[in-house]
């Protein structure tokens, strides 16, 4: 059986969190779950990691990823790594980049620089079917090919 590509999508709260991973559990396939472009300015790194903790413990043999998106703030990166987030997102310059992907990768966090998936859980009128479709298309809207640094 080939292994499936990893359900990508952007979530909004816990209940955007919950649908994807029940849909990637039931799937038996990885979640990769970002947050809103820049949610870190908004949503705080303490909530993020507290979100992920929640998860964690619902979804204890389920494989995924809560990215929380920096954009470009350098500052809210280490924020998010000193508040315990497993992943962090950064569009930032490359030299900073570098920095804190050695900064992340130390704390054993997941630093990505690549796009964020093209369906969002905000927008969808049925966030459930939404996910499902990308599990059932081997095109998946959500997916990338992107770089992911990780150490």
């Amino acid at each position: 059986m080939a292994v499936a590509a990893p359900l990508r999508v952007i979530v909004h709260d816990v209940d955007h969190v919950r649908t994807a991973l029940t849909m990637a559990a039931d799937a038996e396939v990885t979640a990769q779950l970002f947050s809103a472009a820049g949610a870190s300015a908004w949503l705080g790194a303490g909530y993020w990691a507290a979100l992920e903790a929640e998860a964690r413990e619902a979804f204890p043999d389920t494989p995924f990823s809560l990215v929380l998106d920096c954009a470009d703030r350098a500052g809210d990166v280490q924020a998010a790594l000193r508040a315990g987030c497993g992943a962090v997102r950064f569009i930032g310059p490359q030299q900073q980049a570098a920095r804190l992907a050695d900064i992340a990768g130390q704390q054993g966090a997941l630093f990505v620089t690549d796009p964020l998936p093209a369906t969002d859980l905000g927008v969808c009128d049925d966030p459930l079917a939404a996910c499902r479709a990308l599990i059932c298309d081997d095109t998946r809207d959500g997916l990338s090919t992107g770089r992911v640094v990780t150490e």
